[in-house]
């Protein structure tokens, strides 16, 4: 069964990611089997990076969605399920679980079935953990690194205001100097002349 198609096709799921991208949240709900048919549970709203999903009122639970909001890792990763979305689905026995986004002003869902077999699942989770550990880490030197470009492009600019009212003062110092100089030769030295080369 395809559930990115099945779910691409729900209405319901565009609207949660709309509201997700507008709210900076994420939003959700359990994917409930009712009769034959795929419905979406109750909705819920959590943070920016967590969400809890209540039960299905009515059929049976099968599977989870929610949303990953404006993509705002520096990385894409948010396209992926975190470590936390595969342990929860395999916590709650979902037969799959499946994540929406906004990317370049499309809306997308990526599904995945966690493995039953308890060696995949830990190899599958820990190779999350990993690539979010590295983005982590990566992050928080850029977010260093953007933190001192600010610094130093204010202290720039400080330097830039400081360096134009220098060259004002250069221009003043440099007028005062030729008026007097000028004054001086022309007043006290006993022969003073200004004049082209040619030839």
């Amino acid at each position: 069964m395809n559930y990115c198609e099945i779910l691409g096709r729900n209405r319901e799921v565009k609207r949660l990611i709309d509201e997700s991208e507008k709210t900076g949240r994420e939003v959700g709900a359990l994917i409930c089997r009712v009769d034959d048919r795929l419905e979406l549970g109750a909705k819920c709203t959590g943070t920016e990076c967590g969400i809890l999903l209540e039960d299905c009122k009515e059929g049976e639970m099968v599977g989870g969605f929610h949303t990953h909001p404006r993509i705002v890792s520096k990385m894409d990763i948010a396209k992926y399920p975190s470590p936390s979305d595969i342990e929860t689905a395999i916590l709650q026995e979902r037969k799959f679980s499946c994540i929406g986004y906004r990317e370049d002003g499309k809306d997308k869902v990526v599904c995945f079935c966690p493995p039953e077999d308890r060696r995949k699942a830990e190899l599958l989770i820990n190779a999350f953990k990993e690539v979010e550990r590295e983005v982590k880490e990566y992050n928080k030197r850029k977010s260093e690194y953007d933190k001192k470009l600010a610094e130093y492009k204010c202290l720039y600019e400080m330097y830039e205001e400081m360096y134009e009212e220098l060259v004002k003062e250069a221009d003043e110092i440099e007028k005062r100097a030729v008026s007097t100089m000028e004054k001086a030769l022309t007043e006290y030295a006993d022969c003073y002349c200004r004049g082209d080369v040619v030839g």
